[in-house]
């Protein structure tokens, strides 16, 4: 099959069919404007990848319904193989053009629900391939996702082909520390911050000893006979002065793999746009095609009398990295410290959600009602 895309538009849901081989798409032609070559470049970019041929013609004559049509009409004539037209992609105005082509040269359209990720079937429905209501298959990657939008991903610290079973353990002895006492925990990683260049700390108040053995059995440190701790290296700076709560998560996100429609994550993911932005996400999720971004912050609270506060910068950051690009991605802050009502506020106004506090060892529930909602 060929798989028409007129776009205006960036979505996922331009793709995903023709990654699904139920569609049997061999061949892709994305038309679009002059202002939308670039993003249509990048879609013929993974799609190639993908081993599909992807064309890209442009439209001209944005105030010349007729000249559109014409364009449209002239790309399912030269079309080697019967053509489907996915307006998932397309402005309101190309939409009911090509629209118009599709019920005069009775080739089946479609859009994807851009919620629930099925087909919608516009008109003529083809004998065979997908039914209506179809749920499209989830074959996109992270990679792929961030190629749609023009950014490259450079580095990433955790996926899912490279785990460490025992820092994932360890991970969920540290969340259980925070939950129960978030204090000692502040205590324990304002020490290992301090360490000295042979990874030496002060001596550590003898309350805190009680949380080290699990830590001590990974090897990541080793507890002296006078109170101090060595750190084995740089990895162990890392992981207990925060990375613990990354690897949290991605264990837990991890683990609702076959009761969520996850089909790709990892922690640490560095990208980098087309303009040389670059940035970084704690943790990168794709769930049902869709972009799922999360924060990860275990510092010290804004207000330590209160314990509240996890920084309005925070919040700010988190609502624009999820933009960036045109992303179009779900967001949501998991902290140590709990928010104060004012950031409450303003996260429920930018629609990121907030795993805090207590409700640590309770993050796999909260990540499923949270994706399961979006």
């Amino acid at each position: 099959m060929h798989l028409l895309c007129p776009i205006d538009t960036v979505h996922s849901d331009i793709l995903t069919p023709a990654l699904d081989r139920v569609f049997g798409i061999q061949h892709m032609t994305v038309a679009a404007h002059s202002h939308r070559l670039a993003a249509a470049a990048d879609i013929a970019d993974i799609a190639e990848a993908a081993q599909i041929r992807c064309d890209i013609i442009e439209l001209t004559g944005e105030d010349s319904p007729s000249l559109l049509r014409g364009t449209l009409a002239q790309i399912i004539n030269d079309a080697e193989l019967p053509t489907l037209i996915n307006l998932s992609g397309a402005s309101p105005i190309l939409a009911a053009l090509a629209q118009e082509v599709a019920l005069l040269r009775q080739v089946p359209s479609f859009v994807i629900h851009p919620e629930r990720d099925t087909l919608v079937w516009l008109n003529h429905l083809p004998n065979s391939g997908p039914a209506q209501g179809y749920n499209v298959a989830d074959r996109l990657t992270l990679d792929g996702y961030f190629g749609l939008f023009g950014c490259e991903i450079t580095e990433v610290s955790v996926d899912l082909k490279h785990r460490d079973p025992q820092l994932e353990k360890l991970a969920r002895h540290m969340a259980w520390f925070a939950s129960r006492d978030s204090r000692q925990l502040y205590s324990l990683m304002q020490h290992v911050v301090r360490a000295d260049a042979s990874g030496l700390t002060a001596p550590l108040p003898r309350e805190l000893h009680p949380y080290l053995m699990p830590i001590e059995q990974t090897g990541l440190v080793t507890l002296l006979h006078g109170g101090e701790l060595k750190l084995r290296d740089a990895q162990a700076l890392r992981f207990l002065n925060g990375g613990w709560l990354e690897y949290w998560l991605f264990a837990e996100a991890a683990s609702l793999i076959g009761q969520s429609p996850i089909h790709d994550l990892a922690c640490g993911v560095q990208i980098v746009t087309q303009d040389g932005v670059k940035n970084e996400y704690d943790l990168a999720l794709l769930c049902n095609n869709q972009l799922y971004l999360v924060e990860c912050k275990t510092q010290q609270p804004d207000n330590r009398q209160t314990g509240r506060g996890v920084g309005n910068d925070v919040l700010f950051k988190l609502d624009s990295v999820s933009h960036l690009s045109e992303l179009d991605a779900r967001a949501m802050l998991v902290s140590v410290s709990r928010p104060t009502e004012h950031e409450i506020h303003r996260a429920d106004e930018q629609h990121i959600e907030i795993v805090c506090g207590h409700d640590l060892v309770n993050l796999r529930e909260r990540l499923r009602d949270w994706l399961k909602a979006n």
